[in-house]
């Protein structure tokens, strides 16, 4: 018998078991991306009723990081046409933006929203950035992305990475600390 690293129950695993690894439980389950990757951590398989249990909160898993990569792509676009304003909306009060070199850093929305206030206020400043990766937590409170951005000041063009970090606050989530390069 061998077992589950969740439960410590008898997994039923095929293959442990010397039987048909095409006749186990697990050929005839779908394994979201996420929830494989978690596994891959263990030694040995996980039993049909923890894989019931754990690909439900994969599968929510996986649905928050879309939703976080679709609300980051929503933040640049918004930013386009609404600039400081946009940022106001999708960050948190309490939230960070850490800044390059020896500038000071930003603490609270409202320093935030008035230094980008002051960079859409340039006449040929644009920002666009590029969401490439998200992850959330098991407990769906907290999540990151990243990318890369192009900032446009006068005509020079600045290209670097960012990392936005984000808080779920009730099911809405906002940024609670951005870091750029």
């Amino acid at each position: 018998m061998s077992k589950c690293p969740v439960c410590g129950s008898d997994n039923k695993c095929n293959v442990a078991n010397n039987m048909n690894p095409n006749e186990c439980w697990c050929m005839k389950k779908e394994f979201p991306q996420s929830l494989s990757e978690h596994l891959g951590e263990y030694d040995s398989c996980i039993c049909e009723n923890c894989y019931e249990k754990l690909n439900e909160v994969y599968l929510k898993k996986e649905a928050e990081v879309e939703k976080l990569l679709r609300l980051d792509e929503l933040f640049c676009n918004e930013s386009q046409e609404n600039g400081a304003e946009s940022w106001r909306k999708y960050f948190s009060k309490s939230s960070v933006m850490l800044l390059e070199g020896d500038q000071d850093n930003l603490f609270g929305v409202d320093a935030i929203y008035d230094y980008m206030l002051d960079l859409y206020s340039i006449k040929n400043f644009s920002m666009e950035w590029t969401p490439e990766y998200a992850k959330v937590s098991d407990d769906l409170s907290i999540g990151y992305t990243f990318g890369r951005y192009v900032r446009v000041i006068n005509g020079r063009h600045e290209y670097g990475k960012y990392m936005n970090t984000w808080e779920n606050f009730n099911g809405e989530w906002k940024i609670t600390l951005d870091v750029g390069n």
